[in-house]
């Protein structure tokens, strides 16, 4: 049965809706208390408790002290300018609640701090700009700074920490730092943390951290048509697998436009491009870069290790799928957005912020959303990759009040899990219709094993990410190994850039 316009608007709000639920509860566990058990995800308001932990809402409180103040000094944040979802500093309320809670946060860190927040946005610093926003830093680090954080696209950040640009976030001095509260997630604290060290970090102090989480987005008119098993009952049956997904997308090719060429604008099962086949490989536990049992950076065994067995037969199944087949097709932009949105897929991997920006042009579009599939029923779990336009904060390495700035990066982290992440979720609650039992199962699955790779992060000083996309391009699967033992050799030729600044 289609959507109606409303109800898909209701979809839409309940995609961001769960977003926010699961970028909550993945960033930490279950909290106990002697008096009562929360959920880190519960944000329906209702809590009722004495517990001097949780605030009148039911939320948990940081841990900064009341009285802390910094009565009279204006703190500037660095934030790159072309940020994909405004997460800084809206101008003014406008009665939208993601854009208010913004304005909220920010005005309650002024308070609770006694301080002035300051953005500087004069920097672009998305992924054609990260060699301009590393300049900026390192002319602004050599004379003296005139930022105390920085907040940016998460290559520049790193690219700027490889450079020695960014401060320690374990110094001592960074005291009201604590990466121990469902702010922060495991999942990229202990990625990003090596020797000690750790030099950026994200969590709910990052609204597009919310959106770029990827997921596998289904036509349910395709799905009920053919006969098809949803692929929710698949997940819940951990059936849900690369092979299955193949399987799924056969017999689905239609040529759509009469040409009698596999090409944009008939049906498939999947199309796809570019960086958008990257869940793939991370889906079946690919890597760039790992740690072993000291801790040391390597490069992963999952590249030309004993470990690449199921990184060469992903790429051996997609590429059949994409190229050897009617079922798939891969192209050079972001047909697959627009396709999909246009009823044409069956199957698109990508952020789940395309749900906001494109897929509400068709409102008769009735889709879902579930994990990206695993390799096998064997894999104990989904494994979700984190799309690269989120911001990662830090300090710059010549900031001359690390304590003060800890306090503020970690109050601003804090007010947003408690005031900009529950915003959108808290409207929607008074909206007819918005419960939906399986998106949330599903959500809460996606964000459970949320997968950052250094090797991805720092791309700009070690390998490209196109390593990846290029076996894709090329219909190379079979030159996987070649690749691999290439790629292998210039991570480890070029890892020791990254080992000076976790010496």
């Amino acid at each position: 049965m289609k959507k109606t316009f409303f109800v898909k608007i209701i979809t839409l709000l309940t995609i961001i809706t769960m977003l926010m639920l699961s970028t909550i509860s993945c960033f930490k566990p279950t909290t106990e208390t002697s008096d009562s058990t929360v959920k880190s995800s519960d944000t329906t308001n209702t809590l009722e408790t004495t517990d001097p932990n949780y605030d009148k809402n039911g939320y948990w409180k940081d841990d900064i002290p009341d009285d802390l103040k910094f009565t009279g000094q204006t703190v500037t944040i660095l934030a790159w300018n072309d940020v994909e979802h405004e997460e800084f500093n809206p101008e003014s309320d406008t009665g939208d609640p993601v854009n208010d809670s913004l304005v909220a946060r920010n005005r309650t860190v002024e308070e609770r701090l006694g301080i002035t927040l300051e953005f500087d946005r004069s920097q672009d610093g998305n992924s054609a700009n990260t060699s301009a926003w590393k300049t900026y830093v390192g002319t602004q680090v050599k004379v003296g700074s005139n930022f105390d954080i920085m907040a940016g696209y998460s290559l520049s950040v790193a690219t700027c920490a490889a450079a020695g640009y960014n401060y320690n976030l374990l110094d001592e001095e960074c005291s009201y730092l604590n990466f121990d509260q469902p702010w922060w997630p495991d999942s990229l604290i202990d990625l990003a943390t090596v020797h000690d060290k750790l030099y950026f970090a994200s969590g709910d102090i990052s609204t597009n951290a919310l959106y770029m989480m990827y997921v596998c987005f289904v036509n349910d008119s395709i799905i009920e048509n053919h006969g098809l098993t949803s692929p929710s009952v698949l997940v819940d049956q951990n059936e849900w697998t690369y092979d299955k997904f193949i399987e799924m997308c056969e017999g689905i090719y239609v040529d759509n436009n009469g040409n009698q060429l596999k090409d944009v604008g008939d049906i498939f099962g999947y199309m796809t491009s570019g960086i958008h086949t990257d869940p793939w490989f991370y889906g079946c536990g690919g890597l760039f870069v790992d740690k072993d049992e000291n801790g040391d950076l390597i490069v992963s065994p999952t590249l030309s290790g004993d470990e690449g067995e199921k990184v060469l037969d992903t790429f051996t199944k997609i590429n059949k799928l994409l190229w050897d087949s009617s079922d798939g097709i891969y192209t050079t932009n972001v047909n697959h957005q627009i396709e999909f949105a246009n009823g044409n897929l069956l199957f698109a991997t990508d952020r789940c912020r395309i749900a906001i920006t494109q897929l509400n042009t068709n409102i008769d579009l009735d889709y879902s959303i579930v994990p990206v599939p695993k390799y096998d029923s064997d894999q104990e779990n989904y494994i979700t990759l984190m799309g690269n336009p989120f911001t990662l904060y830090t300090m710059p390495s010549d900031c001359q009040n690390p304590e003060m700035c800890s306090a503020v990066i970690e109050v601003y982290a804090s007010e947003g899990y408690r005031q900009v992440t529950p915003a959108l979720f808290e409207t929607t609650l008074k909206i007819k219709y918005v419960s939906d039992e399986i998106s949330s199962r599903m959500y809460d699955i996606i964000r459970e094993n949320l997968c950052f790779d250094l090797g991805r992060i720092h791309s700009t000083d070690l390998i490209s990410q196109s390593t990846i996309k290029n076996i894709y391009i090329n219909n190379a699967a079979a030159s996987w190994t070649t690749a691999a033992i290439s790629a292998t050799r210039s991570l480890e030729a070029r890892l020791d850039i990254l080992k000076q600044i976790y010496e």
